[in-house]
Order: C-alpha cells, then structure tokens, then sequence
C-alpha cells in the first residue's frame, strides 16, 4: 500500500485513543548495533546509540511505518558558577547541552507498567553541566502512547551550579500541518517562506506576516496539552500533572513553533522566571515528569483535540502513577484546604493560592514543586495530590498588590490539612481615592491585555492613542482608555496622564501605588527610568530593571512582579482638577519605517494596576 494511500484511510477514521494495527501485543524492546527499538505494534520508537537521542517515532500499520517525528530529545541550559578563563572559549553557544555522548550509558530496563518497554539513559555531571541526567522512555503495550521523564541530580561534590532551561523536545515529520495549544487557539503552521530574522525564532515573512514562537505561549494555569495534527493525525503532548515546573500558575510556556517543533518545557526563565541554582556541596534532585507523547486519528482538528484532552483527563486521574518507583516520586500525597476571608468577613473570590517553598517569592522558585488553585465564590479552596513536606502558603490577586503568606504548613501522606478560615488583610497606605484597574498580576483588564498573543503589539498604538493616553477618573474606562503597555515611543507627548477631581484640599501625606506587571528598558539601556509628577511638580523618579521578556515576546506581564510607592506631601494635590503624569525617560517619537518598527526594539512598563490613596478621608467626584 502506497503512503498515501494510508494517510487517507487514517482521514477517515474518528478519532480514538486506540489505533488499528497489533493493539493487544506486549510492548518489546530490541537492542541492535546502533539502535534500541521500541515497539508495541502500534507505535515504534528508535534511540540511537551510543547517544541516547531517538531518531524517530513511527506510527506502524499495514506492515509500513509511517514517520510521525524526525527526533525526540533532552537538553539543558546551564553552566558552573566558577569558569576559569583558560575555558570559556571552549563553552557551547549559549550554554546548550543536549546529550554527551561520551559520558552516556543507555540500557534496557524493566518497566514499572505490565506489558511495557522501557530504557533508561544516563548522563554523567561534564564540567560544564555538572548534573546527572537520568531519561526514561517506556512504551506501554497496546497504547498509541509513550511516557518519558528525567531526573537531574547535583551531587554533594559537585561545584556551584546552574541551569535556566531543561526540557525535551520533539522535531515533527512534515505530516503535520496545523498547531493546537488550547481548545481557541488552532491554526496552521505558516510556511517558512522568510524575507529576513527578526529576533529569536521570528521572522518577517514573504506575505507581510511577522510570525513568533512567542505567539503559541500559555500560562502554566491553562497549559494540559498541546500538540499538532495533519492529514486526520494528530501528536500530542500531555501533562498530567505541572507539579515539576518552575514559576507557578502564571509562569508563561513555550509549546509549538515553526518548522513543525514541540517542546516539554519542564524549566525555563522565560518571561522572567527564576532558575535553578544550587550551591557547591549541595546535595539536590528533581523529578521532572512523567509526560505522555499521544498519538490519535480524526476527521478535524477539534474532534483530536476533544479526544487528546479526554485522555489528559484521565491521565490526571492516575496522578501520582503507580508504576513510577523513585524516591524522588512519591506515591503517597496529602491535600490543605481553608477559607480565604478578608477582616470583615467578606470572601476573597479568584485569588491564587499557591503552596511552594518559604522564603523566595513563589513565582521565582525553581529548585523544588509547587502546587496551586484559585478560591471560589466563597473563598474556599482545596489542593489535592501535594507531595508530604513543608510549604508556605501564598495567595496573591484579587486586587491585592501585596501577596499572602501562611508559613508552616505541613502536608502528610494520607491526610488533608484543614487551615479553617484565613484572613487576608488589605495593605491600604490610607484611604482609597481611586484606582485605575485590578492588581492581579496582569494587564488583562486594560485595552489589548486579553490579546496579547501577537508579534508586534506596539503597532497598535499609534492608531488607536494618536495624542498619547489621557485617562480620566469616573469617565474612562480601562479596557479602552489605558493601553496594556505604556511605550518608550510615543507620538505627540513623551507621558501618560491621569486626571482627577477633588472636593477639597488634602493634608498630610499620599500614595500613589503602582503595580508593575513587567518592564523593559529601551535597547542599551539598563534600566528603564519612569518619573512621576504631579500637578506640574517632579515627586519620584523610579528606575526599574528588565522584569523579563514580555514586551517583546507577545506577553502582557512577566513572573518578576513589582510593586512601587510613591509617597508625597499631599498638598500638592488641590481641590477641583489634578494631572498625573507618568513619563518613561529616554523615549523617542514613534518611528515613520515600517522597517524600524519592525525590528520592535522599544521598551515599555506594563501596569498591573495603579492606586491613589490619602491618610485623610476625601471624597472623589
């Protein structure tokens, strides 16, 4: 039978979690010369030795394979606190470390699950990424479906170290045409038909379109699956747990990109997430995984999609799996539940509560897991399936700039801890006057921040604020009068204002809060200088660092999150009319080429919410 003949008799299937072809044989293992090939006549994967990589994923039917990935990999970004001059040419570009085939073993092993195949591949610490790296691969028997994980260790005699990146990634055959990250967002893959580079994995290309890896991110909160189909196939990464990963709900992830790439990013420092990092002597290990690569047939997109997340669902409801004996993967887990309640009594609705480490911010942890979930309508909220240790709860959004934490909780295999009823008191520096948006973290609430999944958002602003933003208290609106991101391009005025009315003359002292989702300084500068004055008089100037990459990485916050005060004599504010003015240093007018702007060097703030408080009772109209 012809190829294409077999692709369209997979058009015409449904879309079903078990393929045609020897579903009910035991998964094998054979080991040849140069390869282990894994096989359950449904599915076929070939690691090459002595390395360790697989260089292919095949789909196995009528006697033909069809070849479903070109490559399956691990790689890591990192390096030794302490490099001595003699080798730093002798680094890798940009820290990358895939597999190190002089120090791999690669070896049959017996699977945890009846019927499986499984190999194990382990890497020793190198000098220049001085961790064990243990991959597992196991192939279950009459599944359409292949598990994999690692473990990264760091001995008690290892030096400093770090790594920002690790993650496995699989290079797709040109079966696949179309990208799926979440049930809203499918689309086919442009063609690679590129005019020129302009950043990292973006490109301007021949039809005018501007495409970016950066456009198929998803927050961590909404991230189960993502995957790619073509000709009635479809591929599928899945997560049954995000327990691993660094940086929290809100941390941001890379999933499909041009040409025909998906990728498990289990550590990463995008959008200004925090590293790994472990001290000289430090004895550390972590446990990243195990993911499911599912493969599926449809007559459409959604109708592979529905079915890749029904089995997500069921792949959740197996977590922890049985199968996986390691001391860092514990079977048995405990849950912590309560009520989130302001002083007054009232719920705290859609705040996160997370349960990580103490100490560190949680969305800048990495070392260790994290686990979390929103309040309901009544405050309440429960985690399940929590790892036994010790944790500090965090609760952040809300409208609070400031985050919640409860140190000491601890959390028993077999057991739910029940804190009762929490109180989270709102850190007021006075009285509330008004406020522009809802501290939540993001600029969701102002215009373009639901939308933020596009190369190039700056083009937007000219058209649509030609003099600049004027918001004005009780008449504006943030979801069209504030844009996501205040720009250091502007077009008529180098400030935003703020303008607000009085009904008499303050005393005392104000407060102006501002909640900065990310920041970015212009190109070679570093740092970005944001001046605050009002009513014509200079009352702070406020230098930010680069909080991550969101400005120009089709993001609307970053993990970084900060929060700044302005305190100032309240006498320079007066009855009847004020003016706020937010101005960014170092801004220069919107450039007139389409060329410059699209090599989109521009930095900006992006506002999580802004807050004007008093110590004296004042009424606003």
């Amino acid at each position: 039978m012809r190829l294409s003949a077999i692709i369209v008799s997979i058009v015409l299937l449904t879309a079903s979690s078990v393929l045609p072809g020897n579903a009910g044989a035991a998964a094998t293992a054979v080991r040849t010369p140069h390869h282990i090939i894994l096989s359950n006549g449904l599915l076929e994967l070939s690691i090459a030795l002595p390395g360790g990589e697989s260089d292919g994923i095949f789909l196995l039917r009528s006697g033909r394979k069809i070849r479903l990935a070109d490559s399956m990999y691990f790689d890591a970004n990192g390096k030794p606190d302490i490099v001595p001059a003699s080798r730093l040419n002798q680094q890798t570009k940009k820290g990358h470390f895939a597999l190190f085939h002089r120090h791999d073993t690669v070896r049959i092993v017996p699977a945890g699950l009846p019927g499986a195949a499984e190999v194990a591949v382990t890497v020793r610490p190198h000098f220049w990424f001085p961790f064990r790296i243990t991959l597992h691969y196991m192939l279950p028997a009459g599944q359409s479906a292949l598990y994999a994980w690692a473990q990264v260790s760091h001995g008690d005699s290892a030096p400093a170290a770090g790594f920002v990146q690790c993650r496995f990634v699989i290079r797709n055959s040109r079966l696949f045409t179309h990208a799926i990250v979440n049930h809203n967002r499918m689309a086919r893959m442009p063609k690679m038909d590129v005019v020129k580079k302009l950043m990292n994995v973006t490109y301007l290309l021949r039809d005018g379109h501007v495409y970016t890896k950066y456009d198929n991110c998803i927050f961590e909160a909404h991230h189960y699956l993502h995957g790619v189909t073509g000709r009635g196939t479809g591929l599928w990464m899945i997560f049954a747990s995000n327990e691993y990963l660094n940086g929290g709900p809100l941390r941001q992830n890379s999933t499909v990109y041009m040409p025909n790439v998906m990728i498990a990013l289990f550590q990463s420092t995008h959008y200004g997430a925090g590293p790994v990092h472990v001290k000289q002597g430090q004895k550390w290990s972590k446990f990243y995984g195990p993911f499911l690569v599912y493969v599926n047939h449809g007559t459409s997109m959604r109708s592979m999609y529905a079915n890749a997340r029904h089995r997500q669902i069921k792949e959740a409801a197996q977590w922890p799996y049985k199968w996986v004996h390691n001391v860092d993967y514990p079977l048995g887990r405990g849950s912590v539940a309560g009520v989130i309640q302001t002083p007054h009594g009232r719920p705290v609705v859609g705040a996160w509560v997370v349960l990580a480490a103490p100490g560190k911010p949680w969305a800048m942890q990495a070392d260790g897991y994290e686990f979390w979930t929103k309040t309901n309508r009544l405050g309440h909220f429960i985690i399940h399936k929590i790892r036994p240790g010790n944790y500090t709860l965090y609760a952040t959004g809300a409208n609070h700039f400031v985050s919640f934490q409860k140190p000491g909780v601890t959390v028993s295999a077999g057991r739910t801890m029940t804190l009762g009823t929490v109180v989270w008191k709102r850190r007021m520096k006075g009285t509330l006057l008004w406020e522009i948006g809802t501290a939540d973290r993001s600029t969701r609430h102002f215009r373009h921040g639901r939308n933020i999944r596009h190369w190039g958002n700056f083009r937007w602003y000219p058209k649509e604020f030609p003099d600049d933003v004027t918001y004005t208290i009780g008449k504006s609106a943030p979801s069209k009068d504030w844009n996501f991101a205040q720009w250091t391009w502007y077009c008529k005025r180098p400030w935003w204002a703020i303008q607000f009315n009085l009904a008499r003359q303050p005393s005392g002292v104000a407060t102006l809060t501002l909640g900065i989702a990310a920041s970015c300084p212009p190109p070679h500068h570093k740092l970005l200088h944001l001046r605050v004055m009002i009513n014509g008089q200079i009352v702070q100037n406020i230098s930010l660092k680069k909080s991550g990459m969101a400005v120009y990485r089709s993001g609307g916050q970053d993990s970084d999150y900060r929060v700044r005060y302005v305190r100032f004599n309240a006498d320079i504010l007066k009855a009847g009319r004020n003016t706020i003015h937010l101005a960014l240093q170092g801004s220069t007018k919107f450039p007139k080429s389409v060329a410059a702007m699209q090599r989109g060097q521009v930095g900006a703030v992006m506002y999580d919410a802004i807050r004007l408080s008093d110590s004296a009772r004042l009424a606003t109209r």
